[in-house]
């Protein structure tokens, strides 16, 4: 799949764009002080490996590392750090009330709403064992859902080539927004 680029960026689709433009809206608001696209990852797992003697003739056995199961990474899209103006109120508003608000830092992942290899899936999995092992929540968005939910930045309002952009919901701006919270 093609890379997409953005502000010099390169991400893994348009999504990760979308959601990044309302994250750059909500910067310019105030309530973030950094964005980082696709941080550290977070190991979920060394790798399995064992020691195997090879046997030589004529010189001393070699030992040979041999990896029976491979490690496990996995690197989430991005890391908010949120600024004092974000209070968990507002997060649980955005976000929806079940998700984990951490101040003052944020991990998300972001995916389609149609998932045609259902990579969604997986990434539940990962989230799952990211919280476990680190303790760290990864909120999972679907950028259409959450424009629907909350605002459509400016930058998403139209296509490449400059026409308006069909939505099925009702478009929302962020100062509009705002004013409901």
């Amino acid at each position: 799949m093609p890379k997409v680029k953005f502000n010099e960026i390169e991400f893994d689709s348009n999504e990760e764009v979308q959601f990044c433009k309302w994250l750059l809206e909500l910067k310019a608001k105030g309530f973030i002080n950094k964005i980082t696209a696709q941080p550290e990852s977070f190991v979920l797992s060394q790798p399995f490996t064992r020691k195997k003697v090879i046997p030589m003739k004529r010189v001393e056995n070699k030992i040979k590392e041999e990896v029976l199961v491979s490690g496990h990474k996995y690197t989430c899209d991005f890391l908010v750090e949120w600024s004092k103006e974000m209070t968990e109120e507002l997060f649980a508003r955005i976000f929806g009330a079940k998700t984990y608000f951490s101040a003052p830092k944020t991990y998300f992942e972001v995916k389609p709403s149609f998932d045609q290899n259902n990579m969604t899936r997986l990434a539940k999995i990962n989230i799952k064992w990211v919280f476990h092992n680190t303790g760290e929540f990864v909120v999972m968005v679907m950028p259409e859902k959450l424009f629907a939910e909350t605002f459509t930045p400016l930058g998403c309002l139209h296509t490449p080539t400059g026409k308006a952009k069909k939505t099925k919901h009702k478009i929302v701006l962020i100062d509009e927004f705002l004013k409901t919270i």
